[in-house]
Parts: C-alpha cells; structure tokens; sequence
C-alpha cells in the first residue's frame, strides 16, 4: 500500500512556475532571502512528501539523514525529486497549500 503525504503535482508545463517563483532558483540560493517548496519521494510510485523551507540544502539533509523524526523517517522518504524558488515566504506557503491540495 502506498502512502501519500500530499497529491503528486508535476510543474507546469512550458517552464512557468506559478505564482511568485522566480525564473533563476541558482540565483535565489545566495543573497537575498529565499523560500523553496519541494517534493520528496520514498521510491518511484512511492510515497511523496510536500515541504517549504529557507534552506533547500539544509532540509534535504534532514530528510536524507532522518535527523528529525516524523513522517519522512517513518517513509523513508529521501529523495528530492522537484523544487521551485520564491520570493517570498507567503507565496511559498500558497504554493504549498496548492500542491497538497
């Protein structure tokens, strides 16, 4: 039985992504501030898991090495397999909302 965290979204089509993402995540990772949502996954057709962070990098870490307890641990959800940049946090909060939707 597969488990689901939140349903699977895949980005747009055409490369927009969405409401306050910005083009260029590469240049949104050192400067000014920063907002990632991304999705985990366990295997493939496996468990997904939906998140937001200020640090990308730091967070899949976390993930990878169950630093934190909770349900990717529990999953073995590890893999990052989407991400998407924004601006600020709010419209990365939405964005999440939407993709867990």
């Amino acid at each position: 039985m597969t488990r689901v965290a939140a349903h699977s979204a895949r980005p747009r089509e055409g490369g927009d992504q969405g409401p306050g993402a910005t083009s260029s995540p590469r240049s949104r990772l050192v400067g000014a501030e920063a907002f990632f949502v991304y999705i985990l996954a366990s295997d493939r057709n496996g468990t997904l898991y939906v998140g937001m962070t200020d640090n990308l990098v730091r967070r899949v870490w976390e993930h990878r090495t169950g630093a934190v307890a909770g349900f990717t641990r529990q999953y073995g959800v590890k893999t990052l397999v989407w991400f998407e940049c924004h601006g600020s946090r709010h419209s990365a909060f939405l964005r999440e909302r939407q993709l867990k939707k």
